[in-house]
């Protein structure tokens, strides 16, 4: 079977030779793919901060109410020595677990390449709150999806980020 294009005399050559380069530039994978992953990485920080916001995981549950109590204001216990010292203010914004300095939240970041994008923190706390610890009765609450429970509520706004990613390309 023979493929035969024609050409016509009218029409906009140079969206043409943009649709060319783009559609090599994804054949050749690095560049779009990266360009991409950085759409992706932006929609993914947005779904999360949703998520802190909410008070819920990836999936639509409600993270587990913050149980015990903190001290609801600077007070004071013994240190070493038999000293009194004080004790830090604790705040809860809200009532929400999770958001009591925001240093968590704001600690993620995404980085992307032509193999897709990583989403990740250097709090070192994050993992215990991600998938809880038993032995310390901290309950789990899941801030970004697990490969086991797939993307979620997350999969509806990445697909979208995606379509329009492309159909950017294919309008010009």
């Amino acid at each position: 079977m023979a493929i035969q294009i024609r050409l016509f005399r009218r029409g906009d050559w140079g969206k043409l030779a943009r649709l060319q380069s783009e559609l090599q530039s994804l054949a050749s994978g690095a560049s779009a793919m990266a360009r991409l992953s950085n759409v992706l990485g932006a929609a993914a920080m947005t779904e999360l901060q949703r998520g802190f916001r909410g008070s819920r995981d990836p999936y639509g549950e409600p993270w587990a109410p913050i149980k015990g109590s903190h001290k609801a204001s600077g007070g004071r216990k013994r240190g070493a020595g038999g000293r009194f010292l004080k004790t830090k203010k604790v705040s809860r914004v809200g009532g929400k677990p999770l958001l009591d300095t925001g240093r968590l939240r704001a600690s993620f970041s995404y980085s992307p390449s032509s193999a897709g994008v990583r989403i990740g923190t250097t709090v070192r706390y994050a993992s215990a709150h991600q998938y809880g610890v038993r032995s310390k009765r901290l309950p789990a609450r899941p801030m970004v999806p697990t490969r086991a429970r797939g993307l979620g509520m997350w999969q509806a706004p990445l697909e979208a980020a995606t379509k329009r990613f492309f159909s950017r390309i294919f309008r010009k």
